[in-house]
């Protein structure tokens, strides 16, 4: 069953009198539209309490632009006023397109991260942050090293997203609090609108199936080595949700993790989903045997389908009947971490179940998308098959 809407909703907005919530510096401006107390419910289920909207953000990822892209197409980076790196290695075709668009962003200083551990709360304080922004699992990494606790005493502000772990859930309440610290809560209501729109007829179609292919998430081949997947999150997640049956959930006793060859040839799932994106600059994995799927906006389809194609060099590969029947198919990575996931909901669905779906286009809805939301249109290529 499909979750209630109603759950998920997690930002409200009340004209309350602006009081001090602890952060850790002061709005530099103030307008009417930032007057009012803003009140957010985070992915943490953390309630979060600011004065007024926040004119000083600090993004701890890059990509959670990817948010913001959509919320405000005009100026994406409008009050950030630090961020991480993470876009330009693991996205470096659509960080390029955001520079080109705004090329301010490119001078927005740096900081370190929280999951390779060389963030400080001086290095953060330094940027006298109203709020710091952080994914789950990043929150998680703190929580164990003890870098939380540390936040906590010295009174900074922060707010918790998660596209990753709990996509189903977190999707709704990352975008409201986001929109929330931005000012800009209509534009995630509009997005909500139109998400829902495409993602809910999907998984309700998807429920009347009455078989549900066994699918496997071939996460990143090349710069993983074989066979790294997801359990009942992320993509996971998603494959169940549009009527498939998620390999990595049988066999993984966590989150994430890694699958033999020998478990996928014995498994031969139905369908498989590798996961590419523009890693011509990254280092593909000592232990990988293939190099990566090409994706994104600089990849053409032809090129986009050989590069899938020849992700059947993996050692025993050639015995995995996926690839005779075609239906090893390839998606952009950065839906894994982005509002932009219901293009994969359309594609998993679609893929799982032909016969259901045959008159959705993933690549189109992402063009379509791309017009009406993003500060920049679609190019390139963001799924493949081998037919």
């Amino acid at each position: 069953m499909l979750p209630s809407r109603t759950a998920f909703v997690g930002v409200t907005l009340s004209c309350l009198a602006l009081t001090a919530c602890g952060q850790a510096g002061t709005p530099t401006e103030s307008s009417s539209s930032s007057a009012a107390a803003v009140t957010i419910t985070d992915a943490a289920g953390r309630t979060v309490e600011l004065p007024a909207v926040p004119q000083r953000i600090v993004f701890g990822e890059q990509r959670q632009a990817y948010a913001s892209m959509v919320l405000d197409k005009e100026d994406p980076t409008r009050h950030v006023v630090a961020w991480g790196s993470d876009m330009e290695k693991a996205a470096p075709d659509m960080y390029a397109r955001l520079a080109e668009a705004h090329p301010a962003v490119a001078d927005i200083p740096k900081v370190g991260s929280l999951a390779q551990g060389d963030l400080t709360v001086e290095s953060l304080l330094s940027h006298k942050p109203d709020v710091y922004v952080m994914t789950l699992d990043s929150m998680r990494a703190a929580e164990k090293n003890g870098l939380l606790a540390q936040f906590d005493k010295a009174g900074l502000t922060y707010v918790v997203t998660d596209f990753r772990v709990d996509p189903a859930k977190n999707t709704d309440v990352s975008m409201r609090a986001i929109g929330a610290l931005l000012g800009r809560g209509d534009k995630a209501e509009e997005f909500l609108t139109y998400y829902h729109g495409v993602v809910d007829p999907v998984v309700q179609k998807a429920e009347s199936a009455t078989n549900r292919p066994t699918s496997f998430a071939w996460r990143a081949p090349g710069v993983k080595a074989c066979c790294s997947t997801w359990g009942d999150v992320n993509f996971g997640q998603m494959l169940t949700r549009a009527g498939g049956t998620n390999l990595g959930t049988k066999h993984l006793p966590g989150e994430e993790g890694d699958l033999t060859p020998e478990q996928v040839l014995a498994a031969q799932p139905d369908v498989v989903v590798a996961t590419g994106g523009a890693w011509s600059k990254q280092k593909l994995d000592d232990k990988a045997k293939t190099s990566y799927l090409a994706l994104g906006y600089d990849v053409t389809q032809k090129e986009a389908n050989a590069s899938l194609a020849s992700l059947r060099k993996q050692p025993g590969f050639d015995q995995l009947e996926a690839f005779d029947t075609g239906r090893v198919h390839g998606v952009y990575h950065q839906f894994y971490d982005a509002p932009y996931n219901f293009v994969a909901y359309q594609a998993f669905a679609k893929w799982q179940h032909p016969e259901l779906f045959p008159d959705v286009d993933p690549q189109k809805t992402w063009a379509d998308f791309s017009e009406k939301f993003m500060p920049f249109p679609a190019e390139g290529t963001v799924v493949s098959s081998l037919r």
